[in-house]
């Protein structure tokens, strides 16, 4: 359980970063953190879609 709290740290770490600053490097790191946790079936496909739509909502709505 321990390392899905850290998975999720990392991915809500890379999400904050994102949102104070809208560069490509974060926006990279938010979705290679998100796309490595479901290739590695640490998330579902809906926890994934959720996550990139926050995602897009930041970009959309900066």
């Amino acid at each position: 359980m321990e390392q899905l709290e850290q998975v999720y740290k990392v991915m809500d770490s890379a999400l904050e970063q994102y949102r104070l600053d809208k560069s490509d490097v974060n926006l990279g790191r938010a979705l290679g953190a998100a796309k490595l946790a479901f290739e590695l079936s640490i998330i579902t496909a809906d926890q994934f879609f959720t996550y990139t739509d926050s995602l897009i909502w930041e970009r959309n709505n900066a």
